[in-house]
């Protein structure tokens, strides 16, 4: 970027790796997949001036100009932390709405054209907008997505995003204090669907209009409080949010951890139709079914019971460390997920009032952090296609539960990716990130098929926190990009082409 950003997330688009947002929020860098021609690439949003469904919901950035006098709208910046509010100035102004934080940079197909998706985050909440753009220039020109009721008015920052079947699956972090937390929905451009939106288009979309609110809050284990009375077994952390989604046969899978008891530490959950449904009522998510192996000595350690998903501290400016689930992957049929663990004590206290940290785990330092990667290979039970609970299992962990490779260091699993006939992972290390990678079709508990390349940090020691990965593949060559760096250092990429 030139500007000593210190984050950027990864996405493949238009034939080329972009890289972005930067530290302002106000451009990307893109270049090829053989890493030749990088540039700079800025971008535009409009504001939101119509009321939707009859709420106040309008771009809250009061700014008409910006950078001397030059007139707003058009908005530059997605915002970022430590903006100024109702500014539109291109290095220090808020984002359209005010979002004053980073969010999440993604692609997806809408229409049968790829789409690049961008959000951000809110300090004051009441968090509205995504934002949608089909531009190839250097210039993104970036429609927006007033989400209205489909966020609740606490909604506090965009954790993931995923596109399936012409339709946008947001899910955002919030405060779990009977708030119905996490937000969770979709916002719909699919033809079949009697209200929608329309691709290229702005759009006003509500809960019940060209989208739904999910109200996972009432989906167990995952869910946290309600306002109308809780799931028989909420999410006891104070930020519940949905660390990662991801579609796999046709279906859509979400994941989040939480609080350090067993029947209150989030799960993993998937739709049970490529056109989920909200939940109907408490306990009641017939669009839905839970997919964790809770069962699973290796899931919270037996009756030792002190093995547990990552809990959130913070809602907005994430890294896949901050989560327990970073990363899936589709390996030959199978779907992956990283899994990093807290091993503590369970705790019996209750809902978190406030926002708590357990040493070794949230509170900076890592001795407490454990990584695991489970697999899922849908062909043991039940239905072929589907993820069940029996169908989970530890890989490269040689028995013991950890796939670390037996490195201590190794205390979070941050990435994992397929790329060709490999399979890759990486691990956050105070002494240099490592990637490893196999080329067995269909890896097991043993570690000794994998093999570290690129080094401890990939060539630099300081490299201690992997920010993103992404695959791709160019002219018969299949590449992976990875950004990495440590906290207020500038990011760096690096590719591994495969051999």
């Amino acid at each position: 970027f030139g500007d000593d950003s210190s984050f950027g997330y990864l996405t493949g688009y238009n034939n080329q790796i972009y890289i972005g947002p930067n530290i302002n929020g106000n451009q990307a860098v893109r270049f090829n997949y053989n890493g030749t021609s990088p540039e700079s690439v800025s971008f535009s949003f409009t504001k939101d001036t119509t009321s939707s469904s009859g709420t106040s919901n309008v771009s809250s950035n009061s700014a008409s100009t910006r950078d001397g006098g030059i007139g707003v709208p058009p908005y530059v910046t997605i915002g970022h932390t430590g903006c100024t509010l109702n500014n539109a100035n291109q290095a220090t102004g808020c984002g359209p709405d005010n979002e004053d934080g980073r969010g999440v940079f993604a692609t997806g197909m809408l229409g049968g054209t790829a789409h690049i998706l961008m959000a951000g985050s809110r300090s004051s909440e009441n968090f509205n907008y995504l934002y949608y753009s089909s531009d190839t220039d250097s210039g993104l020109d970036f429609k927006y997505i007033d989400m209205g009721t489909i966020t609740g008015t606490v909604t506090a920052g965009t954790s993931s995003i995923n596109v399936l079947n012409d339709r946008i699956y947001a899910g955002f972090a919030k405060r779990n204090q009977g708030s119905n937390s996490p937000d969770f929905g979709k916002i719909t451009f699919n033809t079949s669907d009697s209200t929608r939106c329309t691709v290229g288009s702005n759009c006003n979309a509500n809960d019940g209009t060209r989208g739904d609110r999910f109200r996972i809050d009432r989906m167990p284990y995952f869910g946290g409080g309600s306002q109308e009375g809780n799931n028989s077994s909420i999410n006891w952390a104070y930020y519940v949010g949905i660390d990662s989604l991801f579609v796999f046969n046709g279906r859509l899978y979400a994941a989040n951890g939480g609080f350090p008891n067993s029947l209150h530490n989030g799960s993993i959950i998937r739709s049970t139709s490529g056109n989920p449904t909200p939940c109907d009522g408490t306990d009641s998510c017939p669009g839905w079914a839970d997919a964790a192996p809770r069962t699973d000595a290796k899931w919270h350690n037996g009756s030792n019971n002190n093995w547990f998903s990552l809990e959130l501290t913070k809602y907005y400016d994430m890294i896949p460390a901050d989560k327990a689930f970073s990363q899936f992957a589709e390996f030959n049929g199978r779907m992956y997920v990283t899994r990093t663990i807290c091993l503590t004590p369970q705790d019996n206290s209750g809902l978190r009032g406030s926002v708590q940290t357990i040493s070794g785990c949230t509170n900076g330092t890592y001795t407490n952090r454990r990584p695991q990667l489970w697999k899922c290979d849908p062909a043991i039970s039940g239905n072929a296609t589907l993820c069940e609970a029996g169908d989970w299992s530890v890989v490269g962990d040689d028995g013991n539960g950890f796939t670390n490779f037996g490195n201590v260091s190794n205390h979070s699993m941050t990435m994992v990716v397929a790329n060709g006939s490999y399979l890759y992972v990486g691990f956050d290390n105070e002494n240099g990130i490592q990637v490893w990678r196999t080329n067995i079709s269909n890896p097991g508990s043993a570690s000794n098929v994998w093999e570290q390349i690129g080094g401890n940090g990939l060539g630099d020691t300081a490299n201690r926190q992997i920010y993103s990965a992404i695959a791709g593949a160019d002219a018969g060559m299949n590449y992976i990009y990875i950004s990495a760096g440590r906290n207020n250092q500038p990011v760096r990429v690096y590719r591994q082409q495969n051999n």
